[in-house]
């Protein structure tokens, strides 16, 4: 893929005036500069003036004194990075008053998250985008204006046209790369509500078919998280023995959770399987709810900090 200088430089403005970034600001940032992302943040804060913090390693405490140290006004981490550093503050009951913006995609939150940032950080604006490395930002969210459907990513960008046809998303817009056209199909499923916000549905992978029934592996996985402890969690469809069932890996935020759940025993893991099929009970339809359970330390993950399914 290839820019023009202005498909980046002539964004930053508009982008910088919604993320509250920009001269005299100073942004908290960590990981790799290949993640779009990184690259593009970094680009429009230091092209406006502003200062960036910069992190390579992912350790919570050290972002949290890092950004004390520093000052740092603004912080652009993905939403699991996010929630890392906020059970931080939550467990040593520190309050940054200095933070004015989170900035935050690629992963979705609802707006029950976006109230528990306020204890910690109670001057911060959350704003999440929707994006593609090739067009740029395409839509955004206030953290105020989130609801709990995880799934809203808001209304366009300013210059940005974007629409629902055929249940995908199309994209008009001088920003993107070059080639791109006047009407971009990125592989995006989504819809409008009466108000005309815009939600992700997934991509056209993420939709399976699962004896017959077409299911969301983006809502299950959205539902499986918010069960108690799960930190991540990745769905897909597994076809074995001329039948398609749905599979689920979850990721702990630490090791008492689980055993908070299934007992200290590890031989109790069916435990943990029935909790959380019950949980799941009351949130999805049957047909909805994995059959596998599997529990892992990590997830193998792009630069971006998206879980690579295909090595799952």
């Amino acid at each position: 893929m290839f820019r023009s200088f202005e498909s980046w430089h002539d964004f930053f403005k508009l982008q910088n005036k919604i993320f509250k970034m920009g001269e005299g600001s100073i942004t908290f940032m960590q990981g790799s500069l290949a993640f779009t992302g990184n690259l593009n943040l970094y680009m429009a804060q230091l092209a406006s003036g502003g200062s960036v913090v910069a992190a390579d390693s992912f350790d919570p405490r050290l972002w949290k004194r890092m950004i004390e140290a520093e000052q740092a006004t603004c912080v652009y981490l993905i939403p699991v990075k996010l929630r890392a550093l906020r059970r931080i503050y939550e467990r040593e009951q520190a309050v940054n008053y200095r933070i004015i913006s989170f900035v935050s995609g690629s992963q979705s939150m609802g707006g029950a998250e976006a109230v528990q940032f306020k204890k910690a950080f109670p001057e911060a604006e959350i704003t999440l985008y929707y994006g593609a490395s090739e067009l740029n930002y395409i839509t955004y969210i206030r953290g105020s204006e989130m609801k709990e459907d995880t799934t809203l990513v808001g209304r366009a960008f300013p210059e940005v046209d974007v629409w629902i046809e055929n249940d995908h998303f199309h994209v008009k817009t001088r920003y993107g790369i070059l080639g791109i056209g006047n009407d971009a199909v990125i592989g995006d499923c989504g819809h409008t509500d009466a108000e005309g916000l815009f939600y992700f549905d997934g991509r056209d992978d993420d939709i399976c078919n699962i004896n017959g029934r077409k299911v969301s592996s983006l809502r299950i996985e959205e539902a499986v998280r918010t069960f108690p402890g799960v930190a991540e969690t990745a769905v897909k469809a597994v076809h074995e023995h001329g039948r398609d069932y749905l599979k689920v890996w979850i990721v702990w935020e630490k090791e008492a959770e689980r055993e908070e759940i299934a007992g200290s025993d590890s031989g109790k893991s069916g435990c943990t399987n029935m909790a959380i099929r019950e949980f799941l009970a009351e949130r999805l339809a049957d047909y909805e709810i994995p059959r596998e359970f599997v529990f892992l330390k990590e997830f193998p993950k792009t630069e971006s900090g998206k879980i690579r399914k295909k090595e799952l």
